[in-house]
């Protein structure tokens, strides 16, 4: 865990620094809804949350990144009000995009790494491994800010139960270079 922690902060910061020779590197910060799939439906409610990422763009076609952010899932049930299941993801991602026109950029992209959970109800925490593929639409704004959408697909492997949920993100993406 803490090796995939160092990987992704390393990583990070040689992109940053390193970014006079890239293709291009885009900043992005998304608002999302999840809807829980499966069993998963009958035990919590629809969530909300928000996450940031940096993608390297090798050329017009391939990115690599990494993204983290935060979402809640409340319980569906009367007497556990307030109650939450909390999901901080850390993935890194691969993408593939194709312009569509001068203003859109279609593109798909998969996402994997490590969930951690906790719940309010004891103070669980717990770390899981998962998938997220997505496809999205990117329009152009300008010449260096875009507004982002995709669709999700998230499925995280427990010890019990699988995690999974259908997600919607909108926001906003910035080129640095």
């Amino acid at each position: 865990m803490k090796r995939l922690l160092i990987f992704v902060s390393v990583f990070s910061l040689v992109l940053l620094a390193n970014e006079s020779y890239a293709q291009k590197v885009n900043v992005g910060v998304n608002a999302s809804a999840s809807v829980p799939l499966g069993d998963n439906s009958d035990t919590f409610k629809a969530a909300s949350g928000f996450d940031a990422s940096l993608d390297y763009y090798f050329n017009d076609k391939v990115d690599f990144g990494v993204e983290s952010g935060y979402k809640g899932f409340r319980y569906d049930a009367d007497e556990l009000d307030g109650e939450h299941r909390s999901v901080v993801p850390l993935l890194a991602t691969l993408g593939l995009h194709n312009d569509i026109g001068d203003m859109l950029d279609l593109y798909g992209e998969l996402g994997g790494g490590v969930f951690f959970m906790s719940t309010t109800l004891n103070d669980e925490q717990q770390n899981y491994g998962g998938l997220s593929p997505r496809l999205g639409v990117a329009v152009d704004l300008s010449e260096k800010w875009f507004l982002d959408t995709s669709l999700n697909y998230t499925h995280v492997f427990s010890d019990g139960a699988d995690f999974n949920w259908v997600g919607l993100k909108f926001g906003i993406l910035y080129t640095i270079n």
